[in-house]
């Protein structure tokens, strides 16, 4: 399994997974013509990518899928709620032959990975961390939650690769320029992962798990910064695992596992 964040923040999240010919995105929050001259810089056509999964229906998450599912007809995976959302918010219906209904903690397999939706707390419909498999290699996906699920703790136990969210600092986040109803939107149950509830995961992973490496994600700009997530969550990673902070609005380099 080799996979490559394309962007990771507020302004787009958007990540490729690929194994051998089979190749599928985890959300598209950004625009087709920026996807695709990512894309372009590893060799990578869109017309090659099997279909695109999402988390959830917020705009950061999404902003490429109407232009890749209407114009260049790519399957679409996502729950029912989150189909309804888009089509809301789009004004036009999807192409049903294109949809692939995915339903809370139930498996599906795209080309040989096997993902797992595992429901999250975030102020959206249907908000999911994914589990992906494929042969005995696990990585977990985990952004846009405000608190950890004893379902996700018992993926990152099992994951050999761990992308999850730092999104903000406690203290940070009372010194931005955020009003004070999103500061309370941000640190609530449905909002986003702290630097310390994050470094709680990643003492988890370290001690109780098997993870070889990890990515700290959707790391805010303005509440945040990879410095300080990154100091926060190193004081937990134990000998042999990395770590590190992925770039906010670049490309990340490839990882395989």
């Amino acid at each position: 399994m080799k996979y490559i964040s394309l962007s990771s923040s507020s302004n787009g999240n958007c990540y490729l997974f690929e194994d051998g010919d089979t190749r599928f995105l985890i959300d598209a929050g950004l625009t087709v013509k920026r996807i695709k001259l990512l894309l372009a810089e590893i060799g990578v056509e869109l017309s090659s990518i099997k279909g695109v999964v999402l988390t959830h229906s917020h705009r950061d998450h999404t902003k490429g899928v109407p232009t890749l599912v209407y114009r260049h007809n790519m399957p679409l995976y996502c729950t029912l709620s989150t189909l309804q959302d888009l089509e809301k918010n789009t004004g036009k219906d999807v192409d049903r032959a294109l949809w692939r209904e995915v339903k809370s903690h139930e498996e599906f397999e795209i080309d040989g990975f096997s993902l797992l939706p595992m429901p999250v707390s975030h102020d959206t419909r249907d908000c999911h961390a994914y589990r992906v498999k494929i042969g005995d290699k696990v990585l977990t996906l985990a952004t846009d939650l405000g608190k950890a699920t004893d379902e996700l703790m018992e993926a990152v136990k099992i994951s050999d690769h761990l992308i999850i969210e730092s999104n903000y600092s406690e203290t940070l986040l009372q010194l931005s320029s955020y009003t004070a109803f999103l500061r309370g939107r941000i640190d609530s149950d449905c909002g986003h992962l702290s630097n310390v509830q994050t470094g709680e995961i990643v003492d988890y992973a370290c001690k109780e798990g098997r993870v070889k490496h990890i990515h700290l994600a959707h790391i805010s700009a303005n509440s945040n910064n990879p410095e300080t997530a990154l100091g926060h969550s190193k004081k937990f990673v134990t000998s042999g695992v990395k770590i590190d902070a992925l770039p906010r609005k670049e490309m990340s380099e490839m990882w395989e596992m």
